[in-house]
């Protein structure tokens, strides 16, 4: 991914495909794209049109667009659907940014329109994320809202997240099996990540109706070298779900609503995102 900062005076754009790099340097901006579902509308914040979205298409999936005029979970937050917050460049990679407009914080989220079931889930990121701001939290998941037996099921959650807690001398990585609540801290495992040197890593979850194993490695590869493993889990406690309407999401967000520490816009790029079937 690409990460951006920006002060409310001035941009400063933190590129670091996912590396969370931060430099004064201009990367991709949003815009209009092919197979996007959009309305276009003025906005006085930017000399550019906004495009407001409804689905965007990445990685050969359909997305919808969360959007949310009021603060919502998780957070709580405001999540925008502006092109200023979602886009796929022209690379085909996916853009989410927190941004500070109209006197608030605007977070992002998509969330695919079909259900996946037991498979590998595969996130590849641009650049840092084990340098994301402390108050962000970029979300690798699935949720389901949907099936009759959701809530029981704890949503289907399993999570990828990076993010400090709002800590800065916290761990910055997080696999979970929802609910993270359980006694013993048996249902998550965190760990310090450290992608120095690195532009570049792969993370996933393959779940199967025995169990679930999380991996986070260095470089593009789906299967990597025991060397470029940096952390894996595998949970196979009572916890598990079994398939129902669960699906992908990507999120950035802040924890409790806080701003972020340095007061600057946070940006994430995702390189692709795979499933594997069983």
């Amino acid at each position: 991914m690409v990460w951006k900062t920006s002060s409310h005076a001035t941009e400063l754009l933190l590129s670091f495909c996912f590396v969370l790099l931060l430099f004064t340097t201009s990367c991709s901006e949003p815009g209009t794209y092919p197979s996007t579902t959009a309305t276009t509308t003025s906005t006085s914040l930017t000399t550019s049109t906004t495009v407001l979205y409804s689905t965007i298409v990445f990685s050969g999936y359909t997305w919808n667009v969360k959007h949310n005029d009021t603060s919502v979970g998780p957070g709580p937050n405001i999540f925008s659907n502006s092109s200023n917050n979602v886009w796929v460049d022209t690379e085909g990679q996916l853009h989410l940014k927190i941004t500070h407009r109209d006197n608030a914080w605007q977070c992002a989220e998509v969330y695919l329109q079909n259900s996946l079931g037991y498979g590998k889930y595969i996130f590849q990121l641009v650049g840092r994320p084990d340098q994301i701001n402390q108050n962000a939290v970029l979300g690798l998941f699935t949720w389901d809202d949907t099936s009759s037996d959701a809530v029981s099921r704890n949503y289907r959650e399993m999570d990828i997240e990076f993010t400090r807690w709002s800590d800065p001398a916290a761990n910055n990585l997080q696999f979970t099996v929802q609910p993270y609540t359980r006694p013993g801290n048996t249902n998550f495992k965190r760990f310090n990540l450290d992608l120095s040197g690195q532009s570049s890593s792969t993370h996933f979850f393959q779940w199967q109706n025995s169990n679930i194993s999380f991996e986070s490695a260095r470089g593009y590869n789906i299967n990597p070298l025991p060397a470029d493993i940096l952390a894996t889990w595998e949970y196979s406690g009572i916890d598990l779900p079994n398939n129902g309407q669960e699906k992908a999401r990507i999120n950035l967000w802040l924890n409790e609503g806080r701003p972020p520490s340095n007061n600057s816009e946070v940006e994430v790029v995702v390189h692709i995102f795979q499933f594997v079937s069983p």
